[in-house]
């Protein structure tokens, strides 16, 4: 809801400057429905509450000009890494999980709704973010993911943890 509350009192000063889009199978909770309620009054606000199709995950993103992830509270977050194998710069919340994936430039974390605010209107960072994401789209191969588990878990199994981290290292073995 903060960031319905952010988009919408952004979107009335900055008319026409603004567009979000909310995609994905939604859960049934208080919030998720009030959410998507405000979500379908908003004109600037478009809303894909159904599971998206494979098929249909690319030209979604393909048209963002960044994926936004609200999360309050996280351990890791799945639609991050999303965004970024498809090349997309992140806006993630400071207590988002997985914003160590941004800390070269790949976007911005944000820790307050002021630091929100300049992400969302300030569109100079996003060029060189949009670079820092392409690369790590090429980190977040597939194939290249698969073979560093691969390598990690097979560290893992043949010499124990301490080979495992060494063989990950500091960013999840993908800072080749």
């Amino acid at each position: 809801l903060d960031l319905a509350d952010t988009f919408h009192r952004l979107s009335a000063a900055h008319p026409r400057k603004l567009n979000l889009l909310i995609a994905g199978g939604a859960g049934n909770d208080e919030g998720t429905r009030e959410l998507l309620e405000r979500a379908t009054m908003h004109p600037a606000i478009h809303v894909l509450p159904e599971r998206i199709i494979q098929e249909d995950v690319w030209p979604l993103f393909a048209a963002a000009d960044n994926a936004i992830i609200p999360y309050k509270a996280s351990l890791n977050s799945g639609a991050l890494v999303l965004a970024l194998s498809m090349g997309v710069p992140v806006i993630a919340s400071s207590t988002a999980g997985s914003t160590h994936l941004l800390d070269d430039g790949a976007g911005v974390v944000y820790s307050s709704s002021d630091e929100l605010d300049a992400a969302l209107l300030d569109h100079r960072w996003q060029a060189p973010a949009r670079e820092r994401a392409l690369v790590m789209r090429q980190r977040l191969r597939p194939a290249h993911v698969s073979d560093v588990f691969a390598r990690v878990a097979r560290a893992f199994i043949d010499q124990g943890v301490v080979a495992a981290r060494s063989v990950a290292g500091p960013n999840g073995g993908l800072d080749d």
